[in-house]
């Protein structure tokens, strides 16, 4: 339950000086400058700002005239402080660098470029990781049996770093020779432990055997294509991470890993994704709520956010809307709760709660309603004029009329009148709790008011908010904050 009587402000104050990204031809070299600015702030000054597990990596030790490179410089700040950082890479004769392959971790700050100069600005802070990546042509003319040696410098905390990736220019046939060099391997990543009502999780991955010092790198994003990842190096010896995460409505991460050395970058592992605890009190209106399904027979309904909750609101009659984040539940066993009431409200309006709903993952509502929240299951709370009781039944909607959209399925619970706060249209918390076996729980107000059993939906992740009319116009369904939290220890 997300307690809106508290307030966390957070204040941060920064001042920052302006950074460069520099690239220039000077003479037959390449000069690749990154000036990561200077930062004037306040930090642990007994745990200074330490540079010194920074990482500089090529794509390739061997390459064939007119091939490409990618490099990749691992900047670490592993002190206590912000630290003033320059990185300079001067390429060498017979490299080319490639100005639209830049990239930088989290895309921060501006990049452009002008006339073969990149501008970039950004700060590298205490306990931070920054990736930068581009690439570099092996000229066409270059002698086989060259040897491409790049080096980066990276200057702060009171030293400087200097670390180089050799690269041989071989033949066509030597490169692709039977005893050449086998490729690092590739592990295996796994969701060890799901995430518990804690919200900690654990991710493991195959040990590999490999000759020589590695490291494993692994990265963690929200998004599926990896654009703005965390990266962390663990050494040989460790195959697993834990993590502990606030709640909050950004609950889902992707994870996966790779072999590094000193000179090569393994392929990356299967990825995997871990849905956390979830929560939302709707002051954010880019939390992604809106309506994923209505009927179609009259269709004057909308979803809002508004004040700090997320509102249905229905103008017409015999009308249902179905609303959601698109974002998963943890694995079973969890439980969902949803703060509710109708602002207006009129005879045998319903307000509820969906969950083990589907999603193929385009857009969402599409044009028919066809690409998620087929099947789910419903829980529906009916307002009958009570002062002091609510209605409420459990549904497994299988399917909608094709004429009007009307959810068809089994009934799980049958209408039952339960006691609630007075009066019974105003504020009710209202719960769900699902089980591995397909154990369901109704609860209101924190009792426990209805159990059945069914599995069918139980392994569909995505879960919503509902509301309906009958012949009576003008429902308002406010939700005031949702939660849904994995109950595994």
């Amino acid at each position: 339950m997300i307690n809106h009587s508290t307030k966390n402000i957070i204040s941060h104050q920064k001042q920052h000086q302006r950074r460069l990204l520099v690239i220039s031809i000077l003479g037959a070299s390449l000069l690749f400058t990154i000036v990561v600015g200077t930062i004037l702030a306040q930090g642990d000054v007994t745990n200074p700002a330490n540079l010194s597990t920074s990482r500089f990596l090529a794509s390739k030790s061997e390459a064939v005239p007119g091939d490409m490179i990618d490099y990749r410089i691992l900047i670490e700040n592993s002190g206590g402080v912000p630290a003033d950082v320059v990185i300079t890479d001067t390429l060498p004769m017979g490299l080319t660098f490639v100005p639209e392959s830049v990239s930088i971790s989290e895309d921060r700050g501006a990049y452009q470029q002008d006339n073969r100069i990149l501008t970039w600005t950004d700060t590298v802070m205490e306990n931070e990781q920054l990736e930068i990546g581009f690439s570099a042509l092996v000229s066409d003319t270059i002698l086989v049996g060259s040897e491409l040696s790049n080096t980066v410098e990276i200057s702060g905390a009171g030293t400087i770093l200097t670390m180089s990736v050799p690269t041989t220019v071989v033949t066509q046939t030597s490169l692709f020779f039977p005893l050449m060099r086998t490729p690092l391997p590739v592990p295996i990543l796994n969701l060890q432990n799901p995430p518990n009502s804690n919200n900690q999780w654990t991710i493991s991955w195959s040990s590999v055997q490999l000759e020589g010092s590695f490291q494993y790198e692994v990265q963690e994003d929200t998004n599926p294509d990896f654009t703005n990842p965390q990266v962390e190096l663990k050494d040989s010896l460790t195959n697993e991470m834990n993590f502990n995460k606030s709640v909050t409505w950004r609950n889902l991460f992707f994870y996966r890993v790779r072999v590094i050395t000193s000179s090569l970058v393994g392929p990356w592992s299967n990825t995997i994704y871990v849905a956390g605890n979830y929560a939302d009190n709707f002051d954010d209106p880019n939390s992604g709520w809106t309506m994923r399904r209505e009927d179609t027979d009259t269709t004057n309904n909308s979803t809002y956010y508004d004040d700090g909750h997320f509102v249905h609101r229905m103008k017409s009659g015999w009308d249902s809307l179905l609303g959601g984040p698109l974002m998963p539940a943890p694995q079973p066993p969890y439980r969902i709760e949803s703060r509710i009431q109708l602002q207006g409200r009129d005879n045998l309006h319903s307000y509820g709660l969906v969950f083990g709903g589907d999603w193929d993952g385009s857009l969402c509502p599409n044009s028919d309603f066809t690409s998620c929240y087929n099947q789910y299951y419903r829980l529906l709370v009916l307002w009958f004029g009570n002062n002091d009781e609510l209605k409420f039944q459990l549904k497994r909607i299988d399917s909608h009329d094709p004429d009007n959209g009307h959810g068809r399925g089994g009934t799980l619970i049958g209408f039952r009148e339960v006691q609630v706060n007075e009066p019974s249209g105003d504020w009710q918390v209202w719960g769900v709790e699902v089980q591995p076996n397909g154990v369901i729980k109704i609860f209101v107000n924190g009792k426990q008011v209805g159990q059945t059993t069914d599995t069918a939906l139980i392994d569909k992740p995505y879960f919503g908010t509902f509301s309906a009319v009958d012949e009576y116009t003008g429902l308002q369904a406010e939700f005031d904050w949702y939660t849904v939290t994995s109950l595994l220890p």
